[in-house]
C-alpha cells in the first residue's frame, strides 16, 4: 500500500468569472510505497523526465500539490518525501524477506527469490528500488526511481 502525490495547476477550475467548469490539470507526482524507493512518474509530453523538472514545477507557483486524500503538501515536504526516504532494512542482515503472511510461512525462498519475484533490488538507506525494465526506466541519484505508465 501507498500514497500517490498530484500536482494541481492553479486557475483552471472552476472560474469565477465566466462560471468555466473545465477540471484542473492534476498531474500524477508519484507514489510513496513504504520500504521503497519513491517513484517518480517521467511524463515526457509535460517535459517532466527528471526530479529537477517536477522541483521547478512544485516552485513555480503554477499550482498545488496534495496527496490523494487531498492533504496539502509544501513543496520543500515533498520534495523531502521524495529524496530523504529510508528504511530499517539491514542489507546482509538475518533474513528480512522471511516474513510470514496472515500466519502463512513465507513465500520467498531466499533474497534473490524476493527480488526475482518482486522485480526489485536492492537501493539506498535500506529501501527496495525497481529493476530497470518496462515500467522503471530509471534510478533517480538518491531514493527515487524514475517510473513511466499508471500507478494504482
Amino acid at each position: 500500500m501507498g500514497t500517490n502525490f498530484y500536482h494541481i495547476k492553479l486557475g483552471t477550475w472552476p472560474c469565477l468569472l465566466c462560471g468555466h467548469t473545465e477540471p484542473p490539470e492534476k498531474l500524477h507526482i508519484g507514489k510513496s510505497s513504504a520500504g521503497w524507493c519513491f517513484a517518480l512518474h517521467v511524463i515526457p509530453e509535460k517535459g517532466l523526465n527528471l526530479l529537477s523538472d517536477w522541483e521547478s514545477l512544485f516552485n513555480s507557483n503554477a499550482g498545488r500539490i496534495e496527496d490523494e486524500y487531498g492533504t496539502p503538501i509544501e513543496p520543500g515536504e515533498m520534495m523531502e518525501i521524495i529524496t530523504k526516504r529510508r528504511s530499517d532494512r539491514e542489507w546482509g542482515e538475518g533474513r528480512w524477506w522471511n516474513y510470514s503472511i496472515l500466519g502463512r510461512p513465507s513465500p520467498y525462498e531466499s533474497e534473490a527469490d524476493f527480488h526475482d519475484k518482486n522485480n526489485s533490488l536492492r537501493g539506498p538507506n535500506g529501501l527496495l528500488r525497481r529493476r530497470i525494465g518496462w515500467y522503471c526506466i530509471g534510478h533517480g541519484e538518491g531514493t527515487w526511481d524514475l517510473v513511466r505508465g499508471d500507478f494504482f
